[in-house]
């Protein structure tokens, strides 16, 4: 499947507000939206997501979970992508920043 470069609807924090692309950023689907200037990473909101249409169905799709993971879901046909399916990989787009999650410290503990 050809990757899609989404950008989130909102503005980096960082970098005079640059555009930000979404990414996978670990295994198991999980993304980030990474400044595009920078590259720094932050955490996804369904919010943060672009709007897409079915192909379909011509419909706006509505964004949910599978598995702890995004993806658009068409209300008319049921159609779902998964949106780490859709997008690349961080090291495709960016150099390493790094994204730690609060799980990172429970597992470093038990090692």
């Amino acid at each position: 499947m050809a990757m899609t470069l989404l950008h989130g609807r909102f503005p980096s924090t960082c970098c005079s507000r640059a555009q930000t692309t979404i990414v996978l950023s670990r295994p198991n689907g999980f993304v980030t939206q990474n400044c595009s200037c920078c590259g720094k990473p932050r955490s996804v909101r369904p919010t943060d997501l672009p709007e897409r249409y079915c192909l379909r169905c011509e419909v706006r799709l509505d964004v949910g979970y599978k598995w702890n993971n995004y993806v658009y879901r068409c209300p008319a046909c049921g159609d779902e992508s998964e949106v780490a399916k859709l997008v690349p990989k961080w090291n495709e787009m960016f150099d390493y920043q790094g994204y730690g999650l609060d799980s990172d410290g429970a597992m470093l503990a038990r090692t």
